[in-house]
Protein backbone atom coordinates (compact mmCIF):
# COMPACT_ATOMS: atom_id res chain seq x y z
CA UNK A 1 0.00 0.00 0.00
CA UNK A 2 2.32 2.53 1.15
CA UNK A 3 4.50 1.58 -2.12
CA UNK A 4 1.35 2.55 -4.20
CA UNK A 5 1.00 5.66 -2.76
CA UNK A 6 4.08 6.56 -3.38
CA UNK A 7 3.88 5.70 -7.31
CA UNK A 8 0.64 7.41 -6.84
CA UNK A 9 2.33 10.77 -5.34
CA UNK A 10 5.03 10.47 -8.26
CA UNK A 11 2.25 10.47 -10.83
CA UNK A 12 0.55 13.34 -9.48
CA UNK A 13 3.83 14.82 -9.48
CA UNK A 14 4.75 14.73 -12.66
CA UNK A 15 1.10 15.39 -14.08
CA UNK A 16 1.14 18.36 -12.04
CA UNK A 17 4.16 20.25 -13.64
CA UNK A 18 2.99 19.02 -17.12
CA UNK A 19 -0.35 20.76 -16.10
CA UNK A 20 1.66 23.91 -15.53
CA UNK A 21 2.84 24.49 -19.08
CA UNK A 22 -0.50 23.39 -20.84
CA UNK A 23 -1.91 26.07 -18.23
CA UNK A 24 0.72 28.80 -19.35
CA UNK A 25 0.12 28.08 -23.08
CA UNK A 26 -3.16 28.62 -22.71
CA UNK A 27 -3.14 31.78 -21.12
CA UNK A 28 -0.50 32.86 -24.26
CA UNK A 29 -2.92 32.08 -26.66
CA UNK A 30 -5.85 33.55 -25.09
CA UNK A 31 -3.92 36.76 -24.18
CA UNK A 32 -0.92 37.21 -27.15
CA UNK A 33 -3.17 35.62 -29.87
CA UNK A 34 -5.84 37.31 -31.91
CA UNK A 35 -8.87 34.85 -30.97
CA UNK A 36 -12.23 35.81 -31.99
CA UNK A 37 -15.72 33.87 -31.46
CA UNK A 38 -16.20 30.15 -30.71
CA UNK A 39 -12.30 30.43 -30.58
CA UNK A 40 -11.65 32.07 -28.20
CA UNK A 41 -14.25 30.43 -26.01
CA UNK A 42 -13.11 27.35 -26.35
CA UNK A 43 -8.98 28.18 -24.91
CA UNK A 44 -11.34 30.42 -22.37
CA UNK A 45 -13.49 26.80 -21.43
CA UNK A 46 -9.83 24.88 -21.90
CA UNK A 47 -7.96 27.21 -19.32
CA UNK A 48 -10.77 26.81 -16.99
CA UNK A 49 -10.87 23.26 -17.10
CA UNK A 50 -7.07 22.67 -16.70
CA UNK A 51 -7.28 25.02 -13.63
CA UNK A 52 -9.85 23.06 -11.66
CA UNK A 53 -7.52 19.89 -12.64
CA UNK A 54 -4.47 21.59 -11.59
CA UNK A 55 -6.51 22.36 -7.70
CA UNK A 56 -7.80 18.78 -7.97
CA UNK A 57 -4.24 17.41 -8.54
CA UNK A 58 -2.55 19.48 -5.62
CA UNK A 59 -5.53 18.99 -2.63
CA UNK A 60 -5.19 14.70 -3.78
CA UNK A 61 -1.27 15.23 -2.80
CA UNK A 62 -2.08 17.69 0.50
CA UNK A 63 -4.67 14.75 1.62
CA UNK A 64 -1.69 12.36 0.45
CA UNK A 65 0.56 14.10 2.85
CA UNK A 66 -1.75 13.85 5.30
CA UNK A 67 -2.48 10.15 5.66
CA UNK A 68 1.20 9.81 4.95
CA UNK A 69 1.47 11.13 9.01
CA UNK A 70 0.52 7.93 11.14
CA UNK A 71 -2.72 8.41 13.18
CA UNK A 72 -3.64 6.27 15.98
CA UNK A 73 -6.50 7.40 18.28
CA UNK A 74 -8.85 6.05 20.25
CA UNK A 75 -12.60 6.59 18.96
CA UNK A 76 -16.08 4.96 19.44
CA UNK A 77 -17.08 2.11 17.26
CA UNK A 78 -21.06 3.87 17.43
CA UNK A 79 -19.81 7.55 16.57
CA UNK A 80 -18.33 6.02 12.89
CA UNK A 81 -21.46 3.69 12.72
CA UNK A 82 -23.94 6.33 13.09
CA UNK A 83 -22.14 8.22 10.20
CA UNK A 84 -22.11 5.34 8.16
CA UNK A 85 -26.21 4.98 8.73
CA UNK A 86 -26.12 8.85 7.63
CA UNK A 87 -24.05 8.02 4.17
CA UNK A 88 -26.47 5.28 3.37
CA UNK A 89 -28.98 8.07 2.38
CA UNK A 90 -30.09 5.97 -0.75
CA UNK A 91 -31.03 3.20 1.55
CA UNK A 92 -33.19 1.39 4.34
CA UNK A 93 -30.23 1.57 6.83
CA UNK A 94 -29.84 0.47 10.59
CA UNK A 95 -27.29 -0.38 13.36
CA UNK A 96 -28.48 -4.20 14.83
CA UNK A 97 -26.83 -5.30 18.23
CA UNK A 98 -25.59 -3.66 21.89
CA UNK A 99 -25.72 -0.57 21.94
CA UNK A 100 -22.18 -0.76 23.62
CA UNK A 101 -19.75 2.05 24.32
CA UNK A 102 -16.70 0.22 22.39
CA UNK A 103 -13.43 1.94 21.66
CA UNK A 104 -11.12 0.83 19.02
CA UNK A 105 -7.65 2.52 18.36
CA UNK A 106 -6.21 3.55 15.07
CA UNK A 107 -7.13 6.40 12.32
CA UNK A 108 -10.78 6.33 12.33
CA UNK A 109 -10.81 7.61 8.75
CA UNK A 110 -9.78 4.00 7.76
CA UNK A 111 -13.30 2.38 9.58
CA UNK A 112 -15.11 5.63 7.98
CA UNK A 113 -13.34 4.77 3.94
CA UNK A 114 -14.18 1.56 4.77
CA UNK A 115 -18.01 1.66 5.44
CA UNK A 116 -18.25 4.02 3.00
CA UNK A 117 -17.06 2.13 0.12
CA UNK A 118 -19.16 -1.10 1.80
CA UNK A 119 -22.41 1.54 1.45
CA UNK A 120 -22.09 2.58 -1.91
CA UNK A 121 -21.15 -0.73 -3.36
CA UNK A 122 -24.78 -2.08 -1.94
CA UNK A 123 -26.24 0.94 -3.69
CA UNK A 124 -24.83 0.52 -6.73
CA UNK A 125 -25.48 -3.29 -6.96
CA UNK A 126 -29.28 -2.19 -6.66
CA UNK A 127 -29.68 -3.22 -2.37
CA UNK A 128 -32.71 -1.23 -0.90
CA UNK A 129 -32.29 -2.27 2.39
CA UNK A 130 -28.48 -2.35 4.52
CA UNK A 131 -27.77 -3.98 8.20
CA UNK A 132 -24.94 -3.28 10.49
CA UNK A 133 -24.80 -6.31 12.99
CA UNK A 134 -22.72 -5.89 15.99
CA UNK A 135 -21.59 -8.76 18.31
CA UNK A 136 -19.05 -7.84 20.83
CA UNK A 137 -16.92 -11.17 21.24
CA UNK A 138 -16.95 -13.09 24.36
CA UNK A 139 -14.58 -11.06 26.56
CA UNK A 140 -15.13 -7.96 25.46
CA UNK A 141 -11.52 -7.93 23.56
CA UNK A 142 -12.83 -7.82 20.28
CA UNK A 143 -16.65 -6.68 18.15
CA UNK A 144 -17.73 -8.10 14.98
CA UNK A 145 -19.69 -5.86 12.49
CA UNK A 146 -20.99 -6.96 9.79
CA UNK A 147 -22.56 -4.90 6.54
CA UNK A 148 -25.30 -6.91 5.14
CA UNK A 149 -27.81 -5.79 2.47
CA UNK A 150 -30.48 -7.16 -0.21
CA UNK A 151 -29.00 -6.95 -3.45
CA UNK A 152 -27.84 -9.71 -5.72
CA UNK A 153 -24.71 -10.87 -3.70
CA UNK A 154 -21.47 -11.92 -4.57
CA UNK A 155 -21.33 -15.35 -7.09
CA UNK A 156 -19.10 -17.45 -5.01
CA UNK A 157 -16.90 -18.23 -8.26
CA UNK A 158 -15.78 -14.22 -7.35
CA UNK A 159 -14.91 -14.46 -3.90
CA UNK A 160 -12.10 -16.31 -3.94
CA UNK A 161 -10.15 -13.39 -5.34
CA UNK A 162 -12.40 -10.80 -4.31
CA UNK A 163 -9.68 -8.31 -2.02
CA UNK A 164 -7.01 -9.18 -4.29
CA UNK A 165 -5.61 -5.93 -6.06
CA UNK A 166 -6.45 -5.43 -10.21
CA UNK A 167 -8.44 -8.69 -10.49
CA UNK A 168 -11.87 -9.19 -11.90
CA UNK A 169 -14.22 -6.56 -10.36
CA UNK A 170 -18.07 -7.64 -9.06
CA UNK A 171 -18.77 -3.69 -11.23
CA UNK A 172 -18.81 -2.64 -14.70
CA UNK A 173 -15.50 -0.54 -15.09
CA UNK A 174 -14.64 -1.41 -11.91
CA UNK A 175 -10.73 -0.94 -10.72
CA UNK A 176 -10.87 -3.51 -8.54
CA UNK A 177 -9.29 -1.87 -5.55
CA UNK A 178 -11.87 -0.91 -3.71
CA UNK A 179 -12.16 -4.37 -1.78
CA UNK A 180 -8.70 -4.35 -1.66
CA UNK A 181 -8.12 -1.31 0.10
CA UNK A 182 -10.51 -1.78 2.38
CA UNK A 183 -8.94 -5.39 3.61
CA UNK A 184 -5.36 -3.12 3.97
CA UNK A 185 -7.43 -0.18 5.89
CA UNK A 186 -9.02 -3.02 8.15
CA UNK A 187 -5.69 -4.48 8.57
CA UNK A 188 -4.23 -1.23 9.82
CA UNK A 189 -6.87 -0.98 12.63
CA UNK A 190 -5.69 -4.60 13.54
CA UNK A 191 -8.59 -6.66 12.19
CA UNK A 192 -9.63 -8.93 9.45
CA UNK A 193 -12.33 -8.17 6.60
CA UNK A 194 -14.30 -11.09 4.73
CA UNK A 195 -17.24 -12.11 3.01
CA UNK A 196 -19.86 -13.88 4.22
CA UNK A 197 -23.11 -14.93 3.50
CA UNK A 198 -25.96 -12.17 4.48
CA UNK A 199 -28.85 -12.71 6.24
CA UNK A 200 -30.71 -10.27 3.70
CA UNK A 201 -29.94 -12.37 0.97
CA UNK A 202 -27.41 -10.34 -0.51
CA UNK A 203 -23.89 -9.32 0.03
CA UNK A 204 -21.99 -9.08 3.83
CA UNK A 205 -18.73 -8.38 4.69
CA UNK A 206 -17.72 -8.91 8.39
CA UNK A 207 -14.91 -6.67 10.27
CA UNK A 208 -13.48 -8.55 13.26
CA UNK A 209 -11.56 -5.14 15.04
CA UNK A 210 -9.44 -5.36 18.62
CA UNK A 211 -10.87 -3.08 20.84
CA UNK A 212 -12.40 -2.79 24.29
CA UNK A 213 -15.78 -2.22 25.80
CA UNK A 214 -16.62 0.64 28.24
CA UNK A 215 -19.81 0.26 28.75
CA UNK A 216 -23.03 -1.53 27.59
CA UNK A 217 -26.35 -0.26 27.57
CA UNK A 218 -28.44 -2.76 26.49
CA UNK A 219 -29.54 -4.17 23.09
CA UNK A 220 -31.23 -1.58 20.32
CA UNK A 221 -32.27 -1.66 16.80
CA UNK A 222 -32.06 1.26 14.91
CA UNK A 223 -33.86 1.85 11.65
CA UNK A 224 -33.05 5.12 9.86
CA UNK A 225 -34.76 4.77 6.24
CA UNK A 226 -34.45 7.70 3.17
CA UNK A 227 -38.09 8.93 4.42
CA UNK A 228 -37.39 10.10 8.17
CA UNK A 229 -33.76 11.74 7.19
CA UNK A 230 -35.74 13.64 4.38
CA UNK A 231 -38.37 14.56 7.36
CA UNK A 232 -35.40 15.50 9.82
CA UNK A 233 -33.61 17.34 7.21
Amino acid sequence: LAATLVDLGHFLHELKNNQTAVLANLAYLEEACDLEGEAREAVADARKAQQAEHRLVLKTVEELRARAKPVNTSFLLFDILDSAVRDARKLEAWIEGPRAGFVLSGNPDHLRSVLHNLVRNAAQAGAKHLSFVVEVEPGGHAVSVTVCDDGPGIPQALRANLFRAFVESTKINGSGLGLYLCRRYVELLGGSLSVVDSPLGGAAFRLLLPGRMVQETGWSVRRISLAVQALRS
